[in-house]
């Protein structure tokens, strides 16, 4: 049930705020116009069985130093029933984004995810439209 709603609100959200899609590429990401303005990234990564474990420990080792960094607002991980995980990330713009991506902890795992998946990362990127918690 938990599943369907999450992949109901993701499809709503498409479309009614048109969001780019986007398959492991990074450098892809930099499409919001306004450089200051909150950045929802949210997608799911669906591992091969066998390298299930290895995904879920690599994710998690992301949590720490990701929600550190001081553009982070929100960095979620969810495993769905079926294995697959949610990914669920907010940051305070979209200059915040474009550093996380270049450090050095997630350029590792980026060089390293794709051995572990049974498909492309599905991604997605918007700017959030919601304030934001303080």
């Amino acid at each position: 049930m938990y599943t369907r709603m999450i992949a109901l609100l993701l499809l709503i959200t498409a479309f009614y705020f048109p969001a780019q899609a986007y398959a492991v590429k990074p450098s892809a990401m930099n499409t919001a116009k306004d450089t200051t303005a909150a950045v929802s990234l949210y997608g799911f990564l669906r591992p091969k069985k066998e390298h299930a474990a290895t995904l879920r420990r690599e994710l998690l080792a992301l949590v720490a130093p990701t929600r550190a960094e001081a553009g982070n607002l929100v960095y979620n991980i969810h495993e769905e029933k079926d294995g697959a995980i949610f990914i669920y990330e907010v940051w305070r713009s979209q200059a915040d984004l474009d550093k996380h991506m270049q450090q050095p902890h997630l350029k590792r795992f980026m060089g390293q995810v794709s051995a572990w998946l049974a498909s492309d990362i599905e991604a997605y990127s918007g700017k959030l439209i919601t304030p934001v918690k303080k």
